[in-house]
């Protein structure tokens, strides 16, 4: 009887230990303000041409922009929210779509990626005139850069300039 009373005891000790668990409060964004970040997007596809710089193709462009989850609501909260990104290819401008809380104390800071992407370029064989087309892979000057806008802001970020790294011949 003692030995089931002692373990009464201890189911009951170890119940009254647990507690009802914490549930996280949903993070709270204010998506009524936006601000953008525009910019253009060039490389050259051909150093043979009069104005070789040109704009990229859409199907190469890949522009990701996050805001950490602290900008948005003030708080410590950690991760980032992913940003909507678009680009133009006629006019090379990009444009990000960015939440700007009004109440913010300081700028919301955009971190933004672009990623490189295989093609060929038109260049002189031997100083010309003669030309050929080199493969190779376009990576960004900058893959990785930071961007700070306020609310109802446009602001003109960096054009993003593609270098060209011919593949190594075999």
């Amino acid at each position: 009887m003692k030995k089931m009373f002692l373990s009464m005891i201890a189911v009951a000790m170890v119940m009254a230990a647990c507690s009802k668990a914490d549930v996280a409060t949903p993070l709270e964004v204010d998506t009524t303000v936006t601000a953008y970040i525009t910019g253009y997007v060039t490389y050259e596809p051909n150093t043979t041409a009069t104005n070789p710089t040109t704009f990229v193709p859409s199907n190469n462009v890949v522009i990701n922009a996050t805001v950490d989850y602290a900008d948005l609501n003030g708080f410590a909260a950690s991760g980032a929210l992913p940003v909507a990104t678009s680009y133009n290819a006629s006019t090379g401008m990009y444009t990000i779509s960015v939440p700007a809380p009004r109440n913010a104390t300081t700028p919301t800071s955009v971190s933004i990626s672009v990623s490189g992407f295989a093609g060929t370029q038109t260049q002189f064989v031997g100083g010309g005139p003669a030309t050929t087309n080199v493969s190779g892979f376009y990576n960004p000057a900058t893959a990785n850069f930071t961007q700070s806008v306020e609310a109802g802001q446009t602001v003109l970020g960096s054009t993003i300039t593609f270098t060209f790294q011919p593949s190594p011949v075999n």
